[in-house]
């Protein structure tokens, strides 16, 4: 006997409605990507500027907004393949029940004295009811699994993204903490592009190691630094003719 395959999902209530707001939530959440990619590229060089860190926030919160509406989404679909998988597995229990039930009278009234044939022939009837109620039960059964596998693999998907979101968030709020404290109103743990300072002294200190390396020990510090500094101003640069095409 071949080995049956059910890979399509369990058509649920409120499905139509269900495909209608994912759909909205994900235009709302590439605006709300277009719309911090704007940000980056207008403060392309000023990233730990106060004005460009509240303007990135609001461009995430949108986002946060968006994939929480879609997680409520996601899980109220879950719970209704859950539902449905519960009910369907209750129907292929009852149906397997009444089946070998129909069958056992049916072998009672094979082993009897008598005419039994029209017995026989309701209980083969019944029994034929019962087969076909277990089969759709056992289908439906095992494409509410697959719903139930679906949604589960969306809700995934959207908790990876909300804790991505809360981590720039989060770091978002201690570098506005920073602005608000610095003289500047700049962040002091990322320079004006947006990257660690930490980072940054990490380049420094490898460039200077590389001199070091190759002879040049005297204001190594000060060459790497330098050095340094002229690969931010080509980075800006970089970045504002890239803001240039994007705007054209």
């Amino acid at each position: 006997m071949a080995t049956r395959t059910i890979t399509t999902k369990l058509a649920l209530d409120g499905e139509a409605e269900y495909r209608a707001s994912i759909k909205k939530i994900n235009a709302e959440l590439a605006l709300h990507k277009s719309e911090l990619e704007k940000v980056e590229a207008q403060y392309s060089a000023s990233a730990n500027s106060l004005e460009a860190l509240q303007a990135k926030e609001t461009a995430l919160n949108g986002q946060q907004a968006a994939l929480t509406r879609q997680y409520e989404a996601h899980s109220a679909m879950l719970e209704r393949a859950e539902n449905a998988q519960r009910l369907y597995s209750y129907q292929v229990e009852q149906s397997q029940r009444k089946l070998a039930g129909a069958q056992a009278k049916l072998e009672e009234l094979r082993q009897s004295e008598g005419d039994t044939s029209k017995a026989q022939a309701k209980l083969t009837a019944e029994i034929e009811k019962h087969q076909k109620a277990l089969d759709d039960a056992s289908v439906k059964s095992e494409k509410a699994t697959n719903s139930i596998l679906y949604y589960q693999k969306r809700i995934n998907y959207t908790e990876r993204d909300i804790a991505d979101l809360n981590e720039k968030l989060k770091n978002n709020a201690k570098y506005q903490e920073e602005a608000h404290r610095s003289t500047d109103g700049c962040a002091t743990s990322i320079d004006r592009y947006g990257r660690s300072t930490k980072d940054a002294a990490g380049a420094v200190d490898v460039l200077s190691s590389a001199l070091a390396s190759a002879g040049i020990t005297r204001g190594a510090k000060e060459i790497a630094r330098a050095l340094w500094n002229c690969v931010e101003a080509s980075i800006g640069f970089e970045s504002a003719v890239t803001g240039v095409y994007k705007t054209g």
